[in-house]
């Protein structure tokens, strides 16, 4: 696919990026120096030629330098580029968007800690809320950009009107196979190549291993997903068998309610009167730090296990629920909500295997192999409340 920019944009970005061009403009991060056990793209200079996750086939004439990036921690590339290269994945980013501020606080300021040069990156907007321009990143000598495939339909008018290109991932379906695949595409893209091969690995050990060993288990316990966002007094969207939640629920074993009351993509809230007719065996509510939203349910890295209790007890008071099978039992579980479209996701998949299937899946540790891969390729440490049981 051939990119060139288009005569309609102002003269004066399109010589801004042919400047870029020429002189080769770095992004603040950019002067940081490189580890020298780490192998980079800045030492790439040959051409790669990827096939994104819609099966575009782009040609660059060497690894993207200063990359765009979109979704940070909800199913964009950031993350998963973190781990690919810890000492150098920084160096690549020209322009973000402030989704992690945003609605991963906690995690935004533990990468801070480790990686200061983030607060200097330029922020962008979300492009699916139509914040970004092509002049804008004209402007910003952004060589190419990485994007979840959800945002393709806004993507594409600008990849048209800049010549840039963008390259598509997708780690929202929750399928195995894209998320090795979406993992590989930014490790060519960006060069960031060290721990590829590993990180891949791993998760297909351990989300293979669930995936073949739950597809051979009954779905004989019902639950009820909430993500919590809303607060206790709004019911907040839940998940059909083909996205985020839903697809790790339906992997597991699980009979998750909101199957028979939508399709498998959707994402919409169910009503009360849904949930308690359905009168779930379990409860999982997801949880975060989202900003201006403090009725949540709190879980990640900040987070206490009392206070993800305290948390919780506001929607196990919500009128009806005394009633249902779930509370009465005791059944009511938290889970962190950044730990889903994500390579970091592994950890739910082993959660819930374990939960509803605990005979089955007993020799899944999911703390140990959450830390095991914060300790090998995460610049932060793994630390805070991402499960819990109200108790």
């Amino acid at each position: 696919m051939a990119f060139s920019a288009k005569k309609s944009l102002p003269a004066v970005v399109l010589c801004a990026a042919m400047m870029w061009t020429a002189t080769g403009c770095s992004s603040p991060a950019d002067n940081e120096p490189a580890s020298e056990t780490s192998q980079t793209a800045a030492d790439a200079s040959h051409a790669v030629t990827i096939m994104d996750i819609t099966g575009n086939t782009i040609q660059l004439e060497k690894p993207l330098e200063h990359a765009a990036i979109q979704l940070s921690g909800s199913g964009g590339p950031l993350l998963t580029m973190a781990a690919l290269d810890r000492d150098n994945y920084t160096s690549k980013i020209a322009a973000m968007d402030k989704g992690l501020e945003s609605n991963r606080q906690d995690l935004w300021d533990l990468l801070l800690e480790a990686n200061p040069e983030l607060a200097d990156i330029p922020k962008i907007g979300d492009a699916t809320k139509d914040q970004i321009s092509a002049e804008q990143l004209l402007t910003m000598g952004v060589d190419g950009v990485i994007a979840p495939v959800r945002q393709k339909a806004k993507m594409d008018v600008i990849a048209e009107q800049t010549g840039i290109p963008v390259i598509y991932i997708d780690y929202h379906s929750q399928k195995l196979e894209n998320h090795i695949q979406s993992t590989k595409i930014i490790a060519e893209a960006t060069g960031l190549t060290k721990n590829v091969d590993e990180i891949t690995k791993f998760y297909e050990d351990v989300v293979g291993d669930i995936e073949e060993r739950a597809s051979k288990l009954d779905h004989t316990t019902s639950v009820y997903f909430e993500t919590t966002s809303n607060g206790p007094t709004e019911f907040g969207n839940t998940y059909g068998a083909g996205i985020m939640w839903g697809a790790i629920l339906d992997a597991v074993g699980a009979d998750n309610i909101a199957t028979h009351f939508m399709a498998a993509d959707d994402a919409e809230a169910l009503s009360a009167e849904q949930v308690l007719v359905s009168n779930p065996d379990k409860i999982v509510l997801s949880g975060s730090l989202w900003a201006n939203q403090p009725d949540s349910v709190k879980m990640g890295f900040s987070v206490s296990n009392e206070e993800a209790l305290a948390s919780m007890e506001p929607f196990r008071q919500r009128e009806g629920w005394d009633k249902l099978k779930a509370i009465q039992n005791n059944e009511l579980y938290a889970i962190g909500h950044p730990m889903t479209r994500e390579m970091l996701d592994f950890y739910s998949y082993a959660q819930l295997a374990k939960l509803f299937h605990p005979e089955e899946f007993a020799d899944l540790d999911p703390e140990a192999l959450i830390k095991e891969y914060f300790d090998k390729y995460m610049p932060i440490p793994y630390e805070g409340t991402w499960f819990i049981k109200y108790e």
